[in-house]
């Protein structure tokens, strides 16, 4: 104990050494207190810099693709069951990361005679699902064996492919993709697409209320 008092004293008997000390003291707390807002200023700095890249390289989710499956001119050979497929083809073409917080699709009939009338098949909703950039993604809704879908394709497609009338009864896929950036702005992927019989394939729709990145 008499140690530690001899030292004190030592320390506080000479005032020069003393404001040597809190000098040293006050310049530490002055350059901790600059370090710590240095390093809040380039974290925050870095926060605009990382929202700014997602700004400018956006994601983007695109359906690239949809397809029949199998293919309709295998369809009688190897699906007698009626188990067919609509596959989807999803890709993010944007510079970073998507967020889908929902996608849903419907498939219907869709008539296109003085009744216009819509007709729907079956309808899917996914779960929620990340896409970094340049991701691709293949999905499928599965088209119910006791829909009719078969017969009345098979229906149509003699019509217009062997008795040469006009396509009037068309297979159509449509949905709406929403999905956040890493700024969590919120975006939103539309299509509509119909299969055409000639073709063999899905057409996509020219409206853009239907058919559209936002």
């Amino acid at each position: 104990m008499h140690g530690l008092k001899d030292v004190f004293d030592a320390l506080t008997s000479n005032r020069s050494l003393v404001l040597s000390n809190w000098a040293l003291f006050l310049v530490g707390v002055i350059a901790g207190r600059i370090a710590l807002r240095s390093l809040g200023e380039v974290k925050e700095q870095g926060k605009i810099a990382s929202a700014t890249l997602v700004t400018q390289f956006r994601p983007r989710l695109v359906v690239r693709k949809i397809e029949l499956s199998p293919p309709l001119h295998t369809a009688g050979e190897t699906n007698n069951s009626g188990n067919w497929r609509i596959a989807f083809s999803l890709i993010n073409t944007g510079g970073t990361n998507a967020h889908i917080r929902s996608w849903d699709a419907r498939l219907y009939w869709d008539k296109r005679d003085d009744t216009r009338r819509v007709v729907e098949i079956c309808a899917k909703t996914w779960q929620p699902i990340d896409m970094p950039s340049g991701d691709r993604r293949q999905f499928e809704m599965l088209i119910p064996s006791d829909s009719g879908f078969k017969t009345i394709l098979d229906t149509e497609k003699i019509a217009v492919l062997e008795r040469y009338k006009e396509q009037m009864l068309f297979p159509t896929c449509s949905g709406i993709i929403h999905y956040e950036d890493d700024n969590k702005v919120t975006r939103q992927t539309g299509f509509e697409r119909s299969f055409d019989l000639k073709d063999h394939r899905f057409v996509a729709s020219t409206n853009s209320d239907e058919e559209f990145t936002d």
